[in-house]
This record gives C-alpha cells, structure tokens and sequence, in this order.
C-alpha cells in the first residue's frame, strides 16, 4: 500500500494520469531481469504475465488463468486488486497512459543496474549451421517478401540467427541487443560483453558493432527469424533428441530417489535442489531453462508455483507431487512436467490424474496433416476432461527453442479465442503437451 501510495503522488506531482506497465521489456521478453521489473517492483507480483494500470481512483493488475491463485496471495495488501484476463469481462483502457522512466527513478533509489554479461560463441557442431547460413535464409526470405531490412529486437531471435548465446536474463540464453538487417548488418549490444573472439567472429560476418544505448526504438519488428526458426532443423531435432534422452534420464533418477525418500522429512526446496544438482552434472550444461516447480499436495494447484522459505511444504509419503522443470543444453532446451503418486491416493486424486494423462497422450498420439490448426489439437486434450466437467485454464502446449526460450513462439497449442488466428502447424515444431487439472 505503502508504494501505491508513493507512486499516486509521484504521478499527482508530474502530471501523469495513468500509469502502465507490463511484465516484459523493450523487447518483449516473457522473462527479464530485475532492471525491467517495474510490476514486482510496484506490486509485488511474481509471474512472468502482468498489466498494471493505475489512476488516482484504480489500482488493478490484469492476468492470466496461470496466475490467479498466486496473483491473488502476492498482492495481499497492496491496496492492488487483481483482474482475471480471460475470465471475467475485463478491459485495460490504456489510451493516453504511460510507463513514465521518471517516475521509476524517483521511486525506485536501489534499481538493479541491467546486466552486461559475457556473450560466447554457438559453436556449430552444435547449431548444425553457420550464422551465414542462417543469414542467407533470412535474406531469401526477405527477398521473397520485399523486404530491404528489418529490425529484430527479439533476443532469442538475435541469438539464434548469429550463433551467440549470453545470460543476461536468467534461464534464458541471450544477450541485450537489437539487429538490423539489410544492405549492412548492424549489431547494438552492450560492447563490454564482447571479448576479442566474439568481435572477430562478427567482423567475419561483415557484422557492425554499436553501443545498445545508441540504437533509436523503431516503429516497428520484424517476426521473420521467428518463423524460420520455429521450424527446427534435421540437426537441430536429432540433438534434440539426444539431449532430451539424457535430460529424461535425469528425471527418472529423481523420481526414483523422491519415492524412497518421501518418508524421510525432505521439502519441495530439497527436491528441487536435488533435481537441478543432477542436471547441472551434464556435460552439456548451460543452465537450467526456468526455475524448477516443485509442488506437494495443495502448492501443485499453483500453476508456476515457484517454492520459496515460507511456502516450502514438507513432502509426504501420500498424495500427489508436481515437478515442471528443464535444462538449457549445448544441444537443446528441455521442458518436462510430471505428476508423482507419492502413496494412498483419494478417488478424485485418481481421477483427475487419469483424466489428465489421457488427454495427453491424445495430443502425443495425434496424427495431423501440415496446416493443421492448434485449436483442433487443443480440443484433443480438452475433450476427456469436459466429459466430466473439467477444463484448464492456459495452453495446452507451446513452442521450445533450441538452447532458446523454453516457451518460444510463434508455435503454440492454444483453445479457441486465444488469439485471432490460431497457429497452423507444417511440420518442424517442437511442442511440449501439458494438460492439466488444478
């Protein structure tokens, strides 16, 4: 309440009637760093997926069904009311707002510098093709649609197209930068973090270097490297598959050792711990792809519940336990989800997990033709649990980069009305399948 409060005079002060802002940055980024992160700052929320708008007279955060639960614990007391997107008929007015800079730095007095840290090399026994490969594909793509240059400001695009990774963002392998594209290929990026390999590497590709702080916003992004990446390549799905073997093997040693040691007093943060030491042991490893969740009894209704000291439950020799974890490999992203019978099960308990894995393996076992909507493929998964008057309220799948974003676009498995036009598959894409009941 108390910087609710702060804010409304701060925009009282500067003549701001409407202050906005989202859980994502300048370059639309679903996970970001704490520089960028003005909604947990101001509210206190968490998820990776938030509108704040607020007046003099509002104060609402909008989100998802992922966040409901957790949005509604998080803003306890923060004079912020949360609004379900999706749900209830809702609607952000943002015209004439604004996400002033000024007001954050007046408030905001020990903001988190933006990290700067080392960019490497993708090398290509491992992204299967060189950056001017790569290069060349989006230029033929441009030529087929007209195109003299575009702007790339997504990361993971940028990352991908030239063969360079970072970790500016936890959990996601890029670095700050913007990419033109043209007649020259301009690189703005955050030089500290370029040693002398990498600026030799660039000057290779005929790539120019500016300072990130220099580049100019655009009036708008391309999406073109977005598409042609979203459909993997023959290198890049056999490694996939490798390390998606090797990941699972992690998962399985897990969950061998949480059943035997259910009984023995460990936490969800315990199990946890335990889980990402054993991926961290892969030769390839980079990192893992999002924080692990790990959620006994009542917490694996908390869609992304993330453990922390005060809600770290005491895991029990009953009940379900949900772990959604993944790694970020030389050879590829990983995004596994499993639910543990960890003893004597209710008969709903039973239900619901049934009901939920065989809307799974429905969309695991589908056979499609190319330009296939993933609406019809959400239904799929749906389908078993509307029979008994169950739903879930998020995708049922979505994209997954290579040594990327572990939810990439474009590619996704969504219910109708989620988004205008619904995503068409042709072959390529590589989904996670994720139903659930919460």
């Amino acid at each position: 309440m108390v910087k609710l409060e702060k804010l409304r005079e701060e925009m009282k002060r500067q003549g701001v009637k409407v202050f906005y802002a989202t859980t994502s940055d300048a370059h639309g980024s679903e996970y970001i760093c704490e520089h960028d992160n003005v909604v947990k700052f101001i509210s206190g929320f968490t998820g990776t997926n938030g509108t704040l708008y607020i007046t003099q007279r509002r104060a609402e955060l909008y989100t998802d069904g992922r966040y409901f639960i957790q949005a509604e614990r998080e803003l306890r007391g923060s004079g912020i009311k949360m609004m379900k997107s999706g749900v209830e008929r809702v609607r952000c007015n943002t015209e004439n707002s604004s996400c002033v800079a000024p007001i954050i730095s007046a408030l905001w007095k020990n903001r988190p510098e933006r990290p700067a840290n080392p960019i490497w090399i993708h090398e290509k026994k491992w992204a299967g093709e060189s950056a001017q490969e790569k290069l060349n594909r989006v230029r033929k793509q441009m030529r087929r649609e007209k195109t003299k240059e575009i702007c790339v400001r997504d990361l993971s695009d940028i990352a991908w197209v030239l063969n360079l990774r970072g970790s500016d963002i936890p959990y996601n392998p890029v670095f700050y930068s913007y990419l033109i594209i043209g007649k020259k290929i301009k690189l703005y990026v955050q030089t500290v973090s370029l040693d002398d390999k990498v600026r030799r590497y660039l000057k290779k590709l005929d790539v120019e270097i500016y300072e990130y702080n220099d580049f100019e916003p655009a009036d708008e992004y391309s999406d073109v490297i977005s598409r042609i990446k979203t459909h993997k390549s023959e290198s890049e799905i056999r490694h996939m598959r490798k390390c998606g073997v090797r990941d699972g093997v992690y998962v399985t040693k897990f969950i061998r050792w949480l059943k035997e040691h259910a009984a023995d007093g460990i936490t969800e943060m315990d199990a946890a711990n335990y889980l990402d030491a054993l991926r961290a042991t892969d030769k390839n490893y980079v990192s893992l792809s999002f924080p692990t969740i790990s959620a006994y009894g009542k917490n694996g209704a908390i869609v992304h519940y993330e453990v922390t000291k005060k809600t770290n439950a005491k895991i029990k020799p009953r009940g379900l336990y949900l772990v959604d974890s993944g790694g970020q490999y030389l050879d590829g992203t990983t995004d596994v989800t499993r639910t543990v019978a960890l003893g004597p099960l209710s008969p709903e308990e039973k239900l619901h997990y049934t009901l939920a894995c065989v809307g799974m393996l429905r969309v695991l076992n589908a056979r499609f033709t190319s330009g296939t909507a993933s609406t019809i493929i959400d239904g799929i998964a749906r389908k078993p649990l509307k029979k008994h008057g169950l739903d879930f309220n998020h995708g049922t799948g979505h994209g997954i980069g290579y040594l990327g974003y572990v939810h990439e676009d474009p590619a996704r498995i969504n219910r109708k009305g989620f988004a205008k036009h619904p995503y068409r598959f042709t072959g390529g894409e590589v989904i996670s399948d994720e139903p659930g009941v919460y």
